[in-house]
């Protein structure tokens, strides 16, 4: 899934990624470092550049609330980085159908984490047609209040979602959907 280091930093500079965080062009690519597989993802971190401003820099539409955004967290290992390689991705379509904590305890027995909010971002922004149709990633490694998750989808026909959006769900939601997906990965360094 993932592309070669130099093209997903260029292309994250070419965004504004470096100047969102304060970095020159050659400075950013110094704090990327080199994956050790071809499967990496390279993702920014929310210490780097805030959830929001991803959101703008990637055209996506943010609707989580200024006291959603205070209250986000990772509940998955990550290092403490700037920028880090994510490895063994999936988009979502491993969990397709399933619950959001049905898919939680699946990836778990599975040796697998669920994705955490930067890592979604960063999954679409290397390939916007994996948010197609009427589409929802669900963000199992990230958590809003007290039992929110995040979830980026695209509802053809409403008029909120024409362009991906962040938005939230309820963790203990009890139905999956054909369209939802939990995303995730096997390794962070």
């Amino acid at each position: 899934m993932g592309a070669s280091t130099p093209e997903q930093v260029e292309h994250l500079i070419g965004l504004g990624f470096h100047k969102a965080a304060g970095y020159s062009e050659g400075g950013f690519d110094t704090h990327a470092g080199r994956p050790e597989s071809k499967d990496a993802i390279l993702v920014v971190s929310e210490l780097m550049v805030p959830i929001a401003k991803q959101c703008e820099l990637l055209g996506i539409n943010n609707k989580l609330e200024l006291y959603q955004l205070a209250t986000h967290r990772n509940v998955v290992p990550l290092p403490e980085k700037f920028l880090y390689w994510c490895y063994d991705i999936d988009d979502g379509r491993r969990m397709k159908g399933f619950a959001p904590e049905e898919a939680i305890q699946k990836l778990s027995d599975g040796k697998r984490f669920p994705a955490h909010t930067s890592l979604v971002l960063a999954i679409i922004r290397l390939d916007i047609q994996i948010i197609s149709g009427n589409h929802r990633i669900d963000v199992g490694g990230s958590r809003i209040e007290k039992d929110l998750i995040p979830a980026v989808l695209l509802a053809n026909g409403h008029p909120d979602h024409e362009r991906p959006t962040l938005s939230s769900t309820r963790l203990s939601e009890k139905k999956g959907y054909s369209t939802y997906g939990m995303a995730s990965y096997s390794r962070v360094k």
